[in-house]
């Protein structure tokens, strides 16, 4: 049970991530509006937000890094009476359908986790997009200096928690790149709690596997 519990819990966390990025209440009114579909094209309100990294980019295969300047001009929030995080009742044992209509006995779980997201200031968020991920070269300098960049884009740094966030490929190219360039890396990899902690000119680094390779270009 306490496997159970504990793959749905990562299972939900990572659907609450997606939602966060990719979420829009333009297709889907029921659902929080994310931050990428905020920042979905340089011609939009908040376009001077978005820096593109390859060229030329040619296919499908594209992603993204968000910086978040987490504060007063983007958090997130939770309903009024709710509680905050992952909230859990025991239902108890239940006759359950198995979807074929056979019944059997099973330990019942209700999981709820209500949020929103809400951003009064987007200049306190950046999209790094038109990352190539079958173009972008190892032994490159592109990524780097988008996430550099990406650092003055932030409105007032002052009172906020920068976090970066990317996929596992779109760091292991960074990781790559930061390697070939070492003596002027801001890339670090420091241990706290005995744990490798990714950081990026003092800013956490954050992989998430709800950020995907799969986008489509922004023009």
């Amino acid at each position: 049970m306490a496997d159970e519990a504990r793959a749905f819990a990562q299972a939900l966390n990572k659907e609450a991530e997606t939602a966060i990025a990719y979420h829009s209440t333009a297709t889907a009114p029921e659902k929080i509006h994310g931050i990428i579909p905020r920042l979905d094209a340089t011609t939009g309100t908040f376009g001077t937000q978005i820096i593109k990294v390859t060229a030329s980019p040619s296919s499908s295969d594209q992603a993204s890094i968000l910086f978040i300047g987490w504060g007063a001009g983007a958090y997130l929030f939770y309903p009024k009476g709710s509680k905050a995080g992952i909230e859990t009742i025991d239902m108890g044992r239940q006759l359950w359908d198995d979807g074929t209509g056979k019944k059997f006995v099973a330990n019942v779980t209700n999981w709820k986790w209500h949020f929103g997201i809400s951003v009064p200031d987007g200049r306190q968020m950046v999209r790094i997009c038109n990352i190539d991920t079958s173009a972008e070269a190892a032994d490159g300098d592109t990524i780097a200096p988008a996430m550099i960049e990406a650092t003055h884009r932030i409105d007032d740094p002052n009172g906020i928690r920068g976090v970066f966030y990317m996929n596992r490929t779109v760091f292991s190219l960074l990781h790559k790149q930061s390697r070939n360039a070492t003596k002027n890396s801001s890339l670090t990899i420091d241990s706290i709690g005995g744990k490798p902690v990714a950081m990026f000119l003092g800013y956490p680094v954050r992989i998430t596997d709800a950020l995907t390779s799969t986008e489509a270009i922004v023009s």
